[in-house]
């Protein structure tokens, strides 16, 4: 499965007879309006295929739940709001098995996720998301810092060791993150 974030929209490419990305009769509406990412690349092009990807379109921490009860995932790539970090990761653990890995991207936010005092709301996340990988059972995980041609970042890598819902010391199921 792909799970796909809604998009903002300038310009829809499913739509036909355009002039400055407007169909006729909507001159006044309102820029960037939401649309589904089909409407912005060929998704049954790219993923309905022989392989059997499935395409699924939301915020993921509304999609992820529908996922129980599947196959567990072998690979699950966290590259979506850092606020919700922690979310993702306590689903990577529920959706996945022993050995499933879990590759969290953009986890060097320039340097700042080492800053204690930060207020940024997505380098808070980050540093909840990197804090859960060191002391969640469910992982055994490192971190990468990259540097390159944009500046410092990473990646965060972990292998579930324990697939699952969070439980606290007495053994009982915690709410999600």
């Amino acid at each position: 499965d792909v799970i796909l974030p809604p998009m903002a929209c300038y310009c829809d490419f499913m739509w036909k007879e355009m002039k400055h990305c407007r169909v006729g009769g909507a001159e006044t509406m309102r820029l960037p309006f939401d649309c589904p990412m089909d409407h912005v690349l060929d998704t049954p092009r790219w993923f309905e295929n022989e392989l059997g990807v499935e395409v699924r379109e939301g915020r993921a921490a509304d999609v992820l739940p529908t996922l129980s009860g599947g196959e567990p995932f072998d690979l699950v790539f966290i590259d979506a709001d850092k606020e919700s970090n922690t979310i993702y990761l306590d689903w990577a653990a529920r959706l996945g098995r022993p050995g499933t890995v879990v590759v969290v991207d953009n986890i060097g936010r320039g340097g700042e996720v080492a800053n204690p005092a930060t207020t940024a709301s997505n380098v808070i996340g980050t540093q909840r998301g990197l804090e859960m990988l060191a002391r969640d059972p469910r992982f055994d995980a490192t971190a990468l810092q990259t540097l390159d041609a944009k500046g410092w970042d990473g990646i965060a890598l972990a292998i579930v060791v324990e697939p699952g819902p969070a439980r606290d010391a007495g053994g009982v199921e915690r709410g999600h993150h």
